[in-house]
């Protein structure tokens, strides 16, 4: 799969990511998403990982949390592993999701040392391990999930999250 996808908005990482992994028109996982495009933290609040969580639920579509030490070792699901990453500058505030790959095109060589990822900006970025580590780790929260796989049930407490901010926002 060499088919990239591009971040429309700063904000929007999370929700053109997963309408990457799962082949959903942009359009209609926004109308269930129930996102509003206010370009500015709302939309942070809207692509948290409970977000997702909920809107797999509402798909009928499994997803399984794995850890940084799966994502080292090569154990994720090539074009359907959402990871969140967070920046030096703020790691709370400057977060983005991208989608982990093993195919990078033409290129047959795919170096264990290296995190490969759809950045959402049309390119593949190649991560050493130690930097995908500071990555994954400088923020909260840790997360990453193959979307299709395990048989993940969002908590209670996750879904009254989404409710409350799907109301208030």
């Amino acid at each position: 799969m060499s088919i990239f996808y591009r971040q429309l908005t700063k904000y929007d990482c999370g929700i053109r990511a997963l309408s990457f992994i799962l082949q959903i028109n942009y359009d209609e996982l926004k109308e269930l998403w129930e996102w509003k495009d206010y370009c500015d933290f709302r939309d942070n609040l809207k692509d948290s990982h409970y977000q997702h969580f909920c809107v797999l639920d509402r798909l009928h579509t499994k997803y399984k949390r794995i850890t940084l030490d799966d994502i080292l070792c090569g154990n994720y699901t090539s074009n359907k592993t959402m990871c969140l990453i967070h920046f030096d500058k703020n790691p709370y505030l400057y977060q983005h999701w991208i989608v982990l790959t093993k195919d990078i095109g033409n290129s047959s060589y795919i170096s264990k040392d290296y995190i490969y990822a759809h950045f959402g900006d049309g390119t593949i970025r190649l991560y050493s391990k130690d930097e995908f580590t500071k990555l994954f780790n400088s923020g909260w929260p840790q997360c990453a999930y193959i979307v299709g796989e395990g048989e993940t049930i969002t908590p209670w407490y996750q879904k009254l999250y989404c409710a409350l901010v799907n109301i208030f926002l």
